[in-house]
């Protein structure tokens, strides 16, 4: 496919903090083009920043930390050192203007190479999204910050149009850097350009425990300016119920009995409340444990949770979508899709797959009493439901243009779910 000169797409990766190869971010940038590519869309450039070689230090300091009275030391020199190293690191006046003068420079060199880009995307993770918030909105900078530069280059040289956050701790960390909703807003009318709104979507993940919503911070922001969606993701936490699980077994006497360290925290526990040792029951049911142990699974999958979005064909679908919304007609399958995938899931549904039974379903039998009838919305098509003599039931959907897309019925005992079904579909995807 000939990439279109005039209006190619740039994608500009920020990382987070503990990363030290430059070639991070993976699966995403493949999921990102397969989801293009699928709709027939232009695949962009893709750039990723790298500011991870300026650890300041930090990784020497974790090196040396091998004192035999020391616990945790895998924790301590790895990720939880790099962690508090580089978010510190930054903090710093003269690293913080280092690593932004590093992303300058890459952004600079990466305009440099794809010339003919004219719209660029930011895709950032954890202590990422703080470096992309603090250079877009901040006024804190003196003249000479590289901040600057970028904020020239989106205003005045290529066409800001998406910005992505994951994992983001903004909400807490905009405490320290003291960014109002006027600084907010006065930025982002020297970004938008092309008279469209610059999109945002902030990915929080359910069991990621350093991500929140960055909706209170750009509450008030006028949506000619910016279109801003929260996306939640993941579920269902399995550390969650594993220790759950484990209270109920009993096991938790047992754990405390053999571990020093639980012994240790329980002789505290029982001088402070004034409990006997010998009661553990007391710290099953006592609030500090309850909570302690609530906050456990959260603490055991926030690692992986962090590192989702990488992976995540949704997360992938959804930037792909922000750089190419869907046009009528995409939208219009969409609906149909989703219908269908609806009417599958229905207990007893048997779709009827025969061409000649498909063409018979399109002029169905005058004698079968129609239950419901409706149009979808997005102009894609229609619903009918019927019943026959037999009180059997069938639903047909068709496209606009009167094509069957799905043909099928259910017996006897699933009737009245298929009608359910049809009525959530109707008050869901039904015309208003």
């Amino acid at each position: 496919m000939q990439r279109n000169i005039l209006m190619a797409k740039l994608i500009f990766f920020i990382h987070g903090v503990a990363v030290r190869n430059s070639d991070y971010g993976e699966p995403l940038p493949r999921l990102i083009k397969k989801a293009l590519n699928e709709r027939n869309q232009e695949s962009p450039y893709i750039h990723k920043g790298f500011w991870g070689h300026w650890s300041g230090g930090s990784d020497a300091v974790s090196s040396h930390i091998d004192h035999p009275s020391l616990k945790y030391q895998e924790a301590r020199r790895g990720p939880l050192s790099r962690f508090m190293g580089d978010s510190l690191n930054y903090m710093n006046d003269d690293t913080g203007q280092q690593i932004r003068k590093m992303i300058c420079d890459q952004i600079k060199q990466a305009l440099k190479t794809y010339s003919n880009v004219r719209e660029i995307y930011f895709v950032t993770q954890s202590f990422g999204t703080v470096i992309l918030w603090d250079v877009l909105f901040s006024k804190r900078f003196k003249p000479s910050d590289p901040a600057w530069d970028i904020q020239t280059i989106l205003s005045k040289h290529i066409s800001l149009q998406g910005i992505v956050t994951m994992g983001s701790p903004v909400a807490f960390i905009n405490m320290t850097f003291g960014t109002t909703p006027t600084d907010i807003r006065d930025n982002l009318c020297n970004y938008t350009r092309l008279g469209q709104p610059i999109i945002w979507l902030n990915f929080v993940h359910a069991s990621d425990l350093i991500a929140y919503p960055l909706s209170p911070l750009l509450q008030g922001v006028d949506s000619r300016l910016i279109t801003f969606e929260d996306v939640f993701t993941g579920n269902f936490n399995y550390s969650k119920q594993s220790i759950e699980n484990f209270v109920k077994s009993n096991n938790l006497q047992f754990l405390i009995s053999k571990n020093d360290d639980l012994k240790d925290a329980t002789e505290i526990l029982t001088d402070i409340f004034s409990q006997s040792s010998g009661q553990l029951n007391y710290f099953e049911n006592s609030v500090i444990f309850r909570e302690s142990l609530s906050l456990l699974p959260g603490i055991v999958s926030t690692p992986t949770a962090h590192m989702s979005y990488y992976k995540d064909p949704t997360v992938a679908r959804r930037i792909a979508i922000m750089m190419h919304p869907y046009n009528a007609s995409e939208i219009a399958q969409n609906t149909l899709n989703n219908v269908i995938a609806r009417l599958n899931q229905v207990p007893g549904m048997t779709k009827i797959k025969s061409d000649f039974r498909r063409k018979v379903s399109q002029q169905l039998d005058f004698t079968d009493e129609v239950v419901n009838r409706f149009d979808l919305k997005d102009h894609c098509g229609s619903i009918t439901l019927t019943k026959n003599l037999v009180q059997v039931h069938h639903v047909l959907v068709a496209d606009r243009s009167g094509v069957t897309q799905f043909f099928g019925y259910v017996g006897l005992i699933h009737g009245q779910g298929l009608c359910n079904a049809v009525g959530k579909i109707q008050s869901e995807f039904g015309m208003r």
